[in-house]
């Protein structure tokens, strides 16, 4: 996945847009309100001692010099106290935005092809797109929003200071801005190592994140403590984080030059600012407009400061922009599939379907071997069909191509003789009931770990049903919730624990209570105890219910019932027939199943 490069420029317009949208108008209005506000109050502060000296050479009154004061601080701070409070409500408002449009970029990432997620270099990506919607220093679009501002305010303040310097000495507003101007190439340069760096730092940061994640996970607790694999966790994060460190010294040292240099600006700054100042007070300079010229210097220079430093922020939080923008414009997501102007297929789910494979081609983004290579097959209407074959097989990635998951680099799929892509995507999906060898459980309750829907939706008939399919229904009527009972102890500390098996037992439940016209079983037995196994595959006409089906199992004495078997062997059907035929013939399926039966020999085990 190509990182976008926009320019600041570009993600400026975007933020306004993305961010604030019915809001943006109100905004700008009371933005500007805000910088006129904050320029007539600084402007006030730095006029304050000039003022007081006018007032003094006057030979003001002691009381009229105070009326005059209090009147002025009235004035001043009752404009900053209202700008002040207009300026939180904006930021609270932006902030608010910033968090409910996370939920957009979690949408993203749900709704992206599943092997933009397979690929650990965007998982990478991902990780760092996030920090766009956290409230870091100076990082993310709230932030971008008020460096802009903030620039915007020193602008206006910079021309309005400049202005009144220049009827005193116009070459100091002039050498004040082209020596700061400067500091904008030594940040570009920073920019530009990170954007060309940031790759190799993201990579180990999803690393140590993952591993952070995973030490405190409560899968892993017990392994960690019983194998004593403290040290080794340990020593793997040290490790990451020792190679993170030098990156983190070499972006240090890149900003610590950067600020040298800033520094050694400002010092010739206000060398010849104050050489010039000197000059002037010699040629009859009053002591008001002495006093006027000095604040309106540093005025001058805190305007400059804050001009560069916003450009500086801008031109490093760009880069966590254009990350989060990546994953915001991904040009696959699945709502992309759902064009208005397009006829899509309708999905009948009381339908039995046959599954067609036309010369498919696939390979991972980004890499040139080819999973499958000019693969083709036909599952029929209603056929058990088992995949067979060792690790690496693609049995599983056979499934995800099927399922929509993943897309072919090359070929066809047809669902009753219809192209996949005539359907929408996210209808397609509805075809297909999925129990696949990696899985999680949510903490959530039992049924809506079943159905994946919220409470008041469930059909709880339909939970029983399936949990009695699936041979969980003597455990989950032992709890004294039932299906309603928690999973997992991450929000609940009352949440159950159950076994592999048990929630391999759980997810047949997941798949069965879809109820799609297509079940696909993936390894559905691998933690479950020989009885249960046995009880599973004695039920398995019933789970499926003339129904296409395919089922991938190592255990080949599974595959009996199936109608037809299919070995693959770096994603080639090698051969196929059902479990008596393939015995016959005496080749690559008779010799895995006399290998593995002759673990269950007398004697052997």
């Amino acid at each position: 996945m190509d990182t976008k490069n926009y320019g600041i420029k570009k993600n400026l317009i975007f933020i306004h847009k993305y961010m604030l949208e019915e809001y943006k108008y109100k905004y700008v209005f009371h933005e500007i309100i805000i910088a006129i506000c904050k320029l007539f109050t600084m402007f006030a502060i730095t006029y304050l001692p000039t003022f007081v000296i006018k007032l003094l050479n006057e030979n003001s009154s002691e009381i009229r010099v105070l009326i005059n004061l209090i009147v002025y601080f009235f004035v001043v701070y009752s404009i900053l106290i209202m700008y002040k409070r207009l300026e939180r409500n904006v930021d609270e408002k932006i902030t608010m935005k910033r968090m409910c449009k996370g939920i957009d970029y979690y949408n993203h990432i749900i709704d992206t092809n599943f092997e933009n997620i397979d690929i650990s270099s965007n998982r990478a990506l991902f990780n760092a797109g996030v920090d766009s919607y956290f409230d870091g220093f100076h990082v993310g679009f709230s932030k971008m929003l008020l460096d802009f501002t903030i620039l915007i305010q020193s602008v206006l303040g910079l021309i309005f200071y400049s202005l009144v310097i220049s009827t005193i000495n116009i070459k100091m507003a002039i050498i004040l801005i082209i020596i700061s101007a400067l500091s904008i190439f030594a940040n570009t340069f920073k920019k530009k190592w990170i954007v060309k760096n940031q790759d190799r730092w993201l990579k180990i940061d999803a690393k140590l994140k993952y591993l952070f994640t995973q030490s405190k996970s409560l899968e892993n607790a017990k392994d960690i403590r019983l194998y004593n694999m403290k040290n080794w966790v340990i020593d793997t994060y040290t490790g990451l984080y020792a190679l993170r460190k030098k990156w983190f010294r070499k972006e240090f040292t890149i900003d610590y030059l950067v600020n040298i240099f800033e520094h050694i600006l400002t010092a010739i700054k206000y060398g010849l600012i104050y050489f010039i100042v000197i000059k002037e007070l010699k040629s009859d300079l009053s002591v008001d407009s002495f006093v006027l010229l000095c604040s309106l210097i540093l005025g001058v220079n805190n305007w400059i400061d804050q001009i560069f430093n916003s450009i500086k922020y801008l031109q490093s939080n760009n880069i966590n922009v254009n990350n989060s923008r990546t994953i915001l414009e991904l040009d696959d997501n699945i709502e992309n599939n759902q064009d208005t102007d397009k006829n899509f297929q309708d999905i009948n789910l009381k339908e039995i379907y046959e599954i067609k494979l036309e010369n498919i081609s696939f390979k991972f983004p980004g890499t040139d071997k080819k999973i499958f290579d000019d693969f083709n097959l036909v599952i029929k209407k209603g056929e058990k069909l088992a995949l067979v074959g060792n690790n690496g097989a693609g049995k599983t990635t056979l499934v995800k191509l099927i399922t929509g998951l993943y897309k072919p680099s090359e070929g066809k799929i047809y669902i009753n003789g219809i192209d996949i892509n005539e359907y929408r995507k996210i209808d397609y999906f509805k075809l297909f009931s999925v129990m696949f060898q990696d899985f999680r459980v949510l903490p959530h309750s039992i049924a809506e770990n079943i159905s994946c829907l919220n409470t008041k939706n469930i059909d709880f008939e339909k939970i029983e049903r399936v949990l009695e399919l699936s041979g969980l229904s003597d455990k989950i009527n032992s709890l004294k919730n039932g299906c309603n009972s928690m999973m997992s102890k991450e929000f609940d500390e009352d949440g159950i624990i159950l076994s592999g098996g048990e929630i391999q037992k759980l997810m047949l439940a997941r798949a069965l209570y879809k109820d799609s016209p297509v079940i696909i079983l993936d390894e559905p037995t691998a933690a479950l105890d020989a009885i249960a196994e046995s009880e599973i595959y004695n039920k398995y006409n019933v789970l499926v219910n003339n129904k296409t089906s395919i089922f991938i199992s190592h255990r080949l004495s599974s595959t009996k019932f199936c109608d037809r078997i299919i070995v693959l062997e770096h994603g080639k059907i090698v051969e196929e027939g059902n479990h008596s035929e393939l015995l016959k013939k005496n080749k690559e399926y008779a010799k895995m199943f006399k290998f593995q039966s002759s673990y269950y020999k007398e004697g052997v085990i």
